[in-house]
């Protein structure tokens, strides 16, 4: 997995946000999701949205009604930046491997597609992040020092995403 070679195995895929998006697209069933999907069910696409303090969770419906919230919108745009790189790198990312453990899919392989609205949206959020992590409220939950090898990391998504 290109991304997992980047030694990114630290920063992405790891957290509770990232498990939630993860069940997420497992549950939409697709071989093929596209990002601007993804945006509409998660509220990304709201030009109100909110991603560096993100006061009230995100949540989206999962399979049974379960609706999971999520704290921290910056955690899902980072670890969607990885999916997408790894979907143009290889066609496709599996997500037990993304995730680190099993999710007993048929074909945990999906590919996730963008349209350049969404990829606007991503890439000013990941510059914005990566300009100033500390504005951040995830910055409440990590040391200073994480959060710039967070920074640097946004700064080489975007780099290899849109440039």
């Amino acid at each position: 997995m290109y991304i997992k070679e980047k030694n990114w195995d630290e920063m992405i895929g790891g957290s509770e946000d990232s498990m939630t998006l993860g069940e997420y697209l497992a549950d939409k069933g697709k071989r093929e999701i596209t990002l601007k999907e993804i945006f509409e069910d998660f509220g990304f696409d709201d030009p109100e949205m909110d991603f560096k303090t993100g006061e009230e969770p995100i949540t989206v419906t999962l399979k049974g009604g379960l609706e999971p919230e999520i704290y921290y919108a910056i955690d899902v745009i980072i670890d969607l930046a990885a999916i997408l790189l790894e979907s143009r790198v290889n066609g496709k990312i599996d997500l037990s491997e993304f995730l680190g453990m099993d999710l007993d899919l048929k074909d945990p392989n999906i590919t996730v597609t963008s349209s350049t609205a969404e990829e606007d949206i991503m890439k000013n959020v990941l510059s914005d992040f990566a300009a100033d992590p500390m504005e951040f409220s995830l910055s409440e939950m990590c040391e200073e020092e994480e959060m710039q090898e967070l920074s640097d990391l946004c700064k080489e998504l975007v780099k290899e995403l849109f440039e």
